[in-house]
């Protein structure tokens, strides 16, 4: 039986092919080649996970789904710190794995495995902002360990969260995770649009990775050219739905960063 693509899905695809082909264009009028073109033009991998050398090749592979991208301090949320019981369980569980020493500390590489294991794959800039100025030096205790893990629960999106617990996702938490986006949209925007400037201070006060370092000024420079909206002195009114497309490509662009700092592709920050 086939399941019919949901309206969203559709949406979804259409813009992704729209990218693409503009990307193409793009590119044929001499725009230099960039990390994010080469994200909208490259296809996803087939089944399989990162870093095991079985990536999936053959004819009817179906897309490999993606590490979550988790978020930095900046989008902490005081009403989401509780952890549920499913995380707490899944916190004590890991942290009692890692600590090797059975010390009730974790060493700096051994924190990284944890939240690994977790699967909270931190970027290098965003597992800096997480540590800040803890004394790494003599490992990192339990109690503080549980706060950071309770800060980056609570700036994560609702499908980020659950998959962090060990619980298979849905089609429900795809959608709790958009309601949550176009939540966070309607607070920056609430006469139903902004402006090219206020999409980035929006992208910043998210917490995503910026992985060009530039407070995401490139990254939307280069999505409005694909999205066919041309930054002006007059700046393009942006509507949630662009804001979604947007994001959308920006969770890609982490990742494939994400992906190429575990291959050693990518330099990682000292932390």
């Amino acid at each position: 039986m086939v399941v019919p693509a949901s309206p969203r899905r559709m949406v979804a695809a259409a813009a992704e092919h729209e990218h693409g082909a503009a990307a193409k264009e793009l590119l044929e009028r001499g725009l230099p080649q960039s990390d994010v073109l080469e994200v909208v033009l490259s296809p996803r991998p087939g089944t399989g996970r990162p870093g095991t050398g079985r990536p999936g090749t053959a004819a009817g592979d179906k897309p490999m789904t993606p590490r979550p991208v988790v978020r930095g301090p900046k989008a902490t949320s005081e009403r989401g710190k509780e952890l549920s019981e499913e995380e707490e369980n899944a916190f004590a569980r890991a942290f009692d794995k890692f600590d090797k020493h059975r010390c009730g500390k974790l060493e700096l590489h051994s924190f990284h495995e944890m939240c690994e294991s977790l699967d909270l794959h931190l970027d290098a800039k965003v597992a800096k902002e997480w540590l800040g100025d803890l004394n790494q030096v003599d490992g990192l205790a339990m109690e503080d360990v549980k706060e950071i893990y309770c800060g980056i629960m609570s700036a994560q999106t609702p499908a980020v969260r659950k998959s962090a617990a060990g619980k298979a996702l849905c089609l429900s938490d795809m959608r709790a995770t958009e309601d949550y986006m176009r939540k966070a949209f309607s607070q920056w925007a609430p006469k139903g649009t902004l402006g090219p400037d206020q999409l980035r201070e929006l992208l910043v006060s998210l917490g995503f990775p910026d992985v060009h370092g530039d407070s995401f000024d490139r990254f939307v420079c280069e999505w409005l050219l694909l999205a066919g909206k041309p930054e002006a002195a007059d700046e393009p009114p942006l509507t949630v739905h662009d804001f979604i497309s947007c994001v959308n490509l920006l969770v890609e662009l982490c990742q494939a960063h994400q992906q190429a700092q575990m291959l050693g592709l990518e330099p990682e920050l000292e932390v």
